[in-house]
């Protein structure tokens, strides 16, 4: 059970149980308990309006500095309009109770039968300043990066990504996670830039594990993804900075290794876009992009042997292809060049022990009946 789900029932309970034992709650003089619940009503109001400031506040700062599309986070804070909706009728309740008293007889037979009521209204107001503390840390907690991206990643679905139209649109949910990183890198903060890609890669990876996904359904993932890791990647470039630019490469290559058990699209489409960006940082003559040039020629080969060994052709002879064209583009660095004549050479191995194994596997079922 949610723990939200207890905040709610609490009251509920103290509703159904203050009034069954009231003869237990010592008699109390009318006067206090009119100044105590009026003063709670008072300071309820005061911390409404708190609630609402602060809530306001927040949204402002992280918006700012994160992305105008976390805002939904806070629409969707059940504890938020609980809050909200319970200080109303807690106030509501104790001036319903104020008015009890000013037109009862001050007799005693009166007080017993408000006596409930009063202590009702006393614990309501006492539970509001709990729930107020709970509210504050909740707040708090938000406002911190790991839980903003542990929060948006539950929206990341199957579903919500088929229903998508384009990258970027408003329904993408792996947007609000894009913006993260790219105001983190606008502020410097490779830390948050490594969070989010790292979410991304295990959110992607869990979602091929966790489903099947046809032809056209990884396609339309691909359109979603690679645009977004594109955007990040030439940010990156342009800002010369090369432990993002390698992450962010490190996070294609394993996806497009892993899809390539079952995933040839996306693990043709991964390769694909190392290509874009290899051949992008490879027309920069600035030996400073050499390791980029060097990591992405590794993925590329990384995940050209794992296809080749799989026997998906068309993405090792994709990443071969791709070698090649960065490698037409950096002829003037040896050191690239030796690395990809390596790589090329490692996809046309591992092209052959696939096509070795592959047939071992295909000649065991008519061998077999003679060995037994």
């Amino acid at each position: 059970m949610k723990i939200e789900y207890v905040y709610f029932i609490v009251p509920l309970i103290a509703i159904g149980i203050v009034p069954q034992f009231d003869f237990l709650f010592p008699s109390i003089d009318t006067d206090s308990a009119r100044n105590m619940i009026s003063t709670l009503v008072q300071s309820e109001a005061a911390i409404m309006a708190i609630v609402v400031s602060l809530s306001l506040v927040a949204v402002q700062l992280a918006a700012s500095v994160y992305s105008i599309r976390i805002i939904k986070i806070f629409k969707r804070m059940s504890l938020y309009w609980f809050l909200i909706y319970y200080y109303s009728l807690s106030m509501g309740y104790g001036l319903w109770v104020i008015i009890g008293i000013r037109k009862a007889d001050l007799g005693s037979d009166v007080l017993a039968f408000l006596r409930a009521d009063i202590y009702l209204s006393y614990f309501l107001g006492a539970y509001a300043f709990i729930l107020l503390a709970i509210y504050i840390r909740n707040v708090l907690d938000l406002l911190d990066l790991t839980k903003i991206l542990g929060i948006l990643s539950k929206d990341v679905t199957k579903e919500g990504i088929l229903s998508v139209k384009r990258s970027g649109d408003m329904n993408d949910p792996l947007k609000p996670i894009v913006d993260i990183i790219i105001s983190s890198m606008n502020r410097f903060d490779e830390g948050a830039v490594e969070e989010g890609l790292s979410l991304i890669e295990e959110i992607i990876i869990k979602l091929l594990d966790d489903h099947n996904f046809n032809d056209m359904e990884q396609k339309k993932l691909s359109t979603i993804l690679f645009p977004h890791m594109e955007i990040i990647f030439n940010l990156a470039l342009n800002k010369r900075d090369e432990s993002i630019c390698d992450k962010l490469v490190n996070v294609i290559e394993s996806l497009g290794k892993k899809s390539a058990e079952r995933h040839c699209i996306i693990a043709y489409e991964s390769a694909q876009f190392l290509g874009r960006v290899g051949k992008k940082a490879a027309e920069i003559e600035d030996p400073l992009f050499d390791d980029i040039i060097i990591n992405i020629v590794l993925a590329l080969t990384s995940i050209g042997d794992k296809a080749a060994i799989r026997n998906s052709e068309t993405v090792a002879d994709t990443s071969l292809s791709l070698l090649g064209s960065i490698a037409e583009i950096a002829k003037d660095r040896p050191k690239i060049i030796e690395i990809i004549d390596k790589g090329q050479s490692s996809i046309g191995n591992a092209r052959e022990n696939g096509t070795i194994q592959k047939a071992g596997c295909e000649a065991s079922p008519a061998i077999r009946p003679y060995g037994q």
